[in-house]
């Protein structure tokens, strides 16, 4: 036992405090006294629960008590409070009382981006365990916010910020203002860790020489190099633990330097300087701050890349599965081979309700819709009005379009169509002759039947009086005439007899017409396919 060590006593909700000398106990109760006051432990939900001695007059300087939860009431909390009173004098007022967290809390959780520690009390403290986010924060209850003690991410932006050039340097005798003569400079032997990547910038004569022995009086390993303006001569790590002058060229490094900044690179996973330019899924993003190999891509919520917002060109990628799995709306991409399209290149939107790749060029009751992951039926249209007519010479009428022979079609797949034609048949055009109809009156598709009109001068005409002809005659024997023994000769039998034509009045005469006359009447023509636009305008494209 030592002084201070507390005891919990469970059956009367007690905690003891040892106050006796170790070499002098009595091992009576007069060695402990009760801590908290005397009043026990008290157990309340939430901070909001714990009262003051104005409210519970049991209640005395130096109570304790354990709140359960947080202010949610359901986040596990379990932290000992004690109360403590500010006497008069110091507040030159009533006496004050206050809960006190009896030790600072130490919370954790795994990501920077997570929600902080809810019911931060005076010195709490959180640590954030992500890799290359790393941090602690404390609680300042002045301030009433989190103020951070160490971060990972600050480091690094410190380390990318911090400045490892020490000065300019000149041959001896140059005479520049404020540049370090190279015999100055720390011999090579001189070098350590703490001097690695540190360099001076060469403004000296331009082609100069390094000479033997001139860097710090002693060999070095650029002895004899070639410096111009802008050069720089810096501490390398040659080998582990060996540390080396080494000159690097002005504008190799400027070049390098900005291929990797501002190179405008295609991103890939790794290491990127704040600042830093590179170009992923058509767009250009700069980082807001230094990038590990660990960050998610740049199109990723709180990436560390910001959106560099262009207003003039459209954002390419090779194929359909390049396509960014969603995209701010507005964004038009062009697909160079689109499979979707048939093998073409096609512009795309993404529409973020239907959380899919919509083709650029419209489409009625989104028939145009795309999702890019589904496939579909390939549709291609030609700049024309929906219910078009046109002739064709081929006997399969082009994507987009429809024979006009009367046949029934998928009025789900050609809305417009149907709309425009009332029904989902096509009109029905073999063998007809197209005629314009009245623009006031509908349109009914029916087939109308031939007529014969009177001719624009009317036939006038007479029968003939030219020619030998015959009539029959009736036999007529009254007279005793025959035709003596049916060789047609007439012979008179007797007395008084005579032949003449009947006389019959008026009649008709039949004309027998048995050759000649078509099955229907047409001009010298030639033969040709009638189609309908049945596709609305835009391009190769697939309905999902």
């Amino acid at each position: 036992l030592k002084p201070g060590k507390l005891v919990f006593e469970r059956d009367t909700n007690q905690l003891w405090e040892f106050i006796a000398a170790p070499a002098a106990m009595t091992r009576t109760i007069a060695d402990w006294k009760p801590a908290g006051g005397g009043g026990g432990v008290k157990v309340v939900n939430r901070v909001a629960d714990l009262q003051l001695p104005a409210a519970d007059p049991m209640l005395k300087d130096g109570s304790l008590a354990v709140v359960r939860f947080h202010a949610d009431a359901v986040t596990p909390f379990n932290e000992l409070f004690i109360l403590r009173s500010t006497p008069p004098a110091t507040t030159g007022g009533a006496t004050t009382w206050q809960w006190l967290p009896v030790a600072p809390q130490i919370d954790t959780k795994p990501t920077r981006a997570g929600a902080d520690t809810p019911d931060p009390q005076p010195d709490d403290i959180q640590v954030t365990t992500e890799n290359g986010h790393k941090e602690i924060k404390l609680w300042d209850s002045v301030a009433g916010a989190w103020v951070t003690i160490y971060s990972e991410d600050q480091v690094q932006s410190w380390i990318a910020a911090g400045n490892l050039f020490v000065g300019t340097a000149e041959e001896t005798g140059h005479g520049i203002a404020g540049a370090i003569d190279l015999g100055t400079m720390p011999a090579e032997t001189a070098l350590g860790a703490t001097d690695k990547g540190h360099y001076w910038t060469w403004v000296g004569n331009g082609g100069y020489s390094i000479k033997v022995a001139e860097i710090g009086g002693l060999a070095s390993g650029i002895d004899g190099a070639l410096l111009n303006v802008g050069d720089w001569i810096q501490v390398a790590e040659a080998t582990p633990g060996v540390y080396t002058y080494t000159v690097i060229p002005g504008d190799l490094l400027a070049k390098a330097r900005g291929d990797s900044l501002y190179g405008l690179n295609i991103w890939a996973a790794g290491a990127y300087e704040q600042g830093a330019l590179v170009v992923h899924q058509g767009k250009i993003y700069k980082a807001t701050r230094p990038i590990l190999g660990t960050d998610p891509s740049p199109d990723t919520a709180a990436s560390g890349w910001q959106d560099i917002q262009l207003n003039a060109g459209v954002r390419n990628v090779p194929a359909d599965g390049n396509l960014p799995a969603t995209a701010p709306a507005g964004d038009v991409y062009l697909v160079v081979n689109s499979a979707q399209a048939g093998g073409k290149p096609a512009f795309y939107t993404y529409d973020t309700p239907s959380a899919q790749w919509i083709a650029v060029g419209g489409g009625s009751s989104g028939s145009l819709a795309l999702d890019i992951s589904t496939g579909g039926d390939l549709i291609f249209n030609i700049g024309c009005p929906v219910g078009s007519v046109m002739m064709w010479t081929l006997q399969t009428p082009p994507e987009g379009w429809l024979f006009c022979d009367g046949k029934n079609f998928n009025a789900t797949r050609y809305p417009t169509l149907n709309s425009i034609l009332g029904n989902n048949s096509t009109p029905n055009l073999t063998n007809q002759f197209v005629r314009a109809a009245d623009p006031a009156q509908p349109l009914d598709f029916a087939h109308k039947p031939y007529t014969t009109g009177k001719p624009k001068t009317l036939f006038t005409g007479h029968t003939s009086t030219d020619g030998n002809h015959s009539h029959s005659i009736e036999p007529f024997n009254r007279h005793g005439l025959s035709d003596g023994g049916g060789n047609g000769n007439l012979q008179e039998n007797g007395r008084g007899g005579h032949v003449h034509t009947l006389t019959a009045g008026n009649h008709s005469h039949t004309v027998l017409i048995d050759t000649g006359g078509d099955a229907e009447t047409a001009p010298d023509h030639i033969l040709l396919y009638y189609i309908i636009k049945a596709e609305d305008d835009g391009m190769n494209t697939r309905t999902p």
